[in-house]
């Protein structure tokens, strides 16, 4: 039977610090008592970091004011540089004497490597156009897309006499309505061989215009639905005026493919 320590026992045990005296609890490092500074430091909220300025937000005033009309300038001039009249010159003639300098006619006149070469040349400057833009106005690339189909239409390096736009106009969607362009892409090749087979000796377009201009409806609701809307407004404007022109007056014999 266990013995009971009487009251004495207890209170010399507790005196010199024996088994029975009173077990003292050291507060955890997570309860210890927090000085002022600390509740201070703690109670304060933490500051966000700024965010870094934009690059049109760091220009003076004016400007931020003339860089619409620097994206302008740019695109057009680069839409200017229209492949297929560059490489026609390099092959020794000019491909307008006898056809429309994208990349049908190309590979009427000088084969499938060369149209293919055209071709990516043309999509290369019209992302270039919407990437400066975007580093530039972000919410102009509509204007970069204007201007590039533009300037491949009209380049004033060449007499203003160019392509039918739709390279450089792929290539401008390509960045930044990339779903609208896939979509295009997928009615406008059904499209073509039942316009070669049916419509094309009556109104002697090429069939990538007009195929192109048939399925931009489409273009609009995908760009409507999942961005870039404006682009595809702004570079469809662009090629239906070019159209137009050709229709009214024709560039070679560009009925022919």
């Amino acid at each position: 039977m266990a013995r009971v320590p009487d009251q004495s026992t207890v209170l010399h045990s507790r005196a010199v610090g024996g088994p029975l005296a009173p077990t003292i609890q050291r507060p955890l490092a997570s309860q210890r008592a927090v000085t002022v500074p600390q509740a201070i430091r703690l109670s304060s909220p933490v500051a966000p970091e700024p965010a870094s300025p934009s690059f049109t937000a760091a220009l003076p005033y004016n400007a931020a004011r003339m860089l619409p009309l620097l994206v302008a300038l740019l695109s057009y001039l680069l839409g200017s540089l229209v492949t297929g009249v560059l490489y026609s010159r390099a092959r020794g003639a000019d491909i307008r004497g006898r056809d429309l300098p994208g990349g049908s006619g190309t590979y009427r006149q000088f084969g499938r490597s060369a149209a293919m070469l055209v071709t990516a040349g043309d999509i290369l400057k019209g992302m270039l156009a919407v990437l400066l833009a975007r580093a530039l106005t972000p919410e102009l690339t509509w204007l970069a897309t204007l201007a590039v189909v533009l300037g491949h239409c009209y380049p004033v390096f060449f007499r203003f006499r160019g392509g039918s736009g739709i390279a450089p106009f792929m290539g401008a969607l390509l960045v930044a309505a990339p779903l609208a362009l896939l979509g295009t892409l997928a009615v406008a090749l059904a499209l073509i061989p039942l316009y070669r087979a049916t419509l094309q000796p009556r109104l002697k377009l090429n069939a990538v215009p007009f195929a192109t201009a048939v399925a931009m409806p489409l273009a609009l609701l995908l760009g409507l639905r999942y961005g870039g809307l404006s682009d595809v407004l702004a570079g469809g404007a662009a090629m239906a005026l070019r159209a137009v022109h050709l229709l009214a007056v024709p560039v070679g014999p560009e009925s022919q493919a």
